[in-house]
């Protein structure tokens, strides 16, 4: 078992950081955030409250990842018929 750093951010905080930066959509923070709390999880375990707290905030996350892919699915879908419109016209 690793000694705990002191300096690390523990697991709750990098668990807010996650979901502060998921509600902003800075995924690359996201991915960052989580990489550190699963080695901070390694040093360390959650108590049982921590443990729901941050399940709850990563239920928040995972809603706000499906939530991006749609939005990014739409803009996708949207982009592929304005350039069959474009091809169409393009052929006319």
């Amino acid at each position: 078992m690793r000694v705990p750093d002191d300096r690390a951010p523990d697991v709750m905080t990098l668990t807010e950081s996650a979901a502060r930066a998921a509600a902003a959509g800075e995924w690359n923070v996201v991915e960052v955030c989580y990489h550190q709390r699963r080695t901070a999880l390694d040093a360390n375990a959650p108590s049982s409250a921590d443990a729901a707290r941050m399940l709850e905030l990563d239920r928040e996350v995972v809603e706000r990842l499906r939530l991006a892919q749609a939005g990014v699915r739409a803009l996708l879908r949207d982009a592929s018929q304005v350039r069959h419109r474009v091809h169409e016209f393009h052929q006319w």
